[in-house]
């Protein structure tokens, strides 16, 4: 009888532990083992913009600051902008300079911002007005770039790119989403940046190239043109947003046949009006060479 009881009590064990170990169907919690996967986070993407000019013998070493941060953060955290405006960005026909790489919207945010005024190599980061003021120098950048990662973002912006090449013309559509109710109004910015541009640069850092010029510099993120006007279009109505608002825009642009398409990117940023400041922004190929 012992014997008999023994066996029937290891078979019902052996059926507990046999049940235990079958597979669980969902729904339930998976433990994440990786605490850098940050699938379907949203995470705030800092605008840095570098006010420079092929004339400027500083300019390079700040091209130097801007993307080694970028190389630090990653492009999906930090976008640059090169905007070439300002006395610096002037052509010398005839000369070694004769490139122009200007922009009607560089122009006018120039015109605005009073950078080139202020002198060259300076920018600005997400165009925050700090104690010290909105322009920023080279020096500064990697600690306003810190700071300004830090920021919980408050719109989750995309941009879905199509490039027509028989015709030259790019689609693009942006969508966004408030992730937080806010006051004010709000605007979408969309412009188009090229890399990979090749010409004469003034330099005065050996460290950086030749002096007193580079004579293959490979200009980066140079603004081209901007694709819903200067100053982009309103967003919301009413002067505020509440959370979970969306908005959707496409827009279509026609090619400069000097520009190399697989070279360029739409950048979007989201902006409040009042005071310019870039709430998140966006970075995306025109297509993929």
């Amino acid at each position: 009888m012992k014997t008999a009881a023994k066996i029937i009590f290891l078979f019902i064990v052996s059926v507990i532990l046999f049940s235990a170990c079958e597979k669980i169907t969902p729904p339930y919690k998976e433990k994440n083992d990786n605490p850098q996967d940050t699938t379907n986070k949203v995470t705030k993407t800092v605008l840095l913009e570098d006010y420079t000019g092929h004339t400027c013998p500083n300019c390079p070493g700040a091209a130097v600051v801007a993307h080694e941060l970028q190389q630090t953060y990653g492009k999906d955290r930090l976008i640059v902008i090169s905007i070439h405006a300002g006395s610096f960005a002037i052509p010398k026909p005839g000369t070694i300079y004769s490139l122009d790489l200007r922009s009607d919207a560089g122009t006018e945010w120039d015109n605005y911002f009073e950078i080139s005024l202020a002198g060259n190599p300076n920018g600005m980061i997400d165009r925050v007005t700090y104690p010290e003021g909105r322009i920023i120098s080279e020096a500064g950048w990697p600690a306003k770039v810190a700071e300004e990662l830090d920021e919980e973002p408050v719109v989750d912006l995309n941009i879905t790119n199509h490039f027509d090449n028989q015709n030259n013309t790019l689609t693009t559509t942006v969508t966004g989403e408030f992730l937080s109710a806010l006051e004010g109004d709000y605007y979408l910015q969309v412009v188009v940046t090229e890399d990979s541009i090749i010409g004469y640069q003034k330099n005065s850092d050996p460290e950086v190239g030749s002096t007193p010029y580079i004579e293959n510099y490979v200009f980066m993120d140079v603004l081209r043109a901007a694709v819903n006007s200067s100053w982009g279009e309103a967003v919301n109505e009413n002067g505020s947003v509440a959370a979970n608002d969306t908005f959707e825009k496409s827009y279509n642009l026609t090619f400069n046949p000097d520009w190399v398409p697989g070279h360029c990117h739409v950048v979007a940023f989201v902006y409040k009006n009042d005071d310019k400041s870039v709430l998140q922004a966006a970075e995306t190929a025109v297509f993929e060479e």
